[in-house]
């Protein structure tokens, strides 16, 4: 089975970047972040769609108009 490549949103540094993760099959659908050393990966992932560099493409159009404000979080 092949991974499937996750398009969306990481908020690090006190900000939302674009970014691609992957996910993969192990039993069940883990995420993973080779980008950011993380399986799975954290809340701080907001994933949007699945797919290759043509849905990539049409994410962006979307991405670069979103807003995002963090209200509150909560950290242990």
């Amino acid at each position: 089975m092949y991974p499937n490549l996750n398009i969306g949103l990481v908020y690090s540094r006190e900000k939302f970047y674009y970014h691609a993760w992957t996910e993969a099959y192990l039993g069940d659908w883990i995420s993973m972040d080779a980008t950011l050393n993380q399986m799975p990966v954290d809340a701080t992932h907001v994933k949007f769609i699945e797919g290759n560099l043509e849905k990539q493409i049409e994410i962006v159009r979307v991405i670069e108009k979103l807003e995002l404000k963090v209200i509150a979080f909560e950290h242990d």
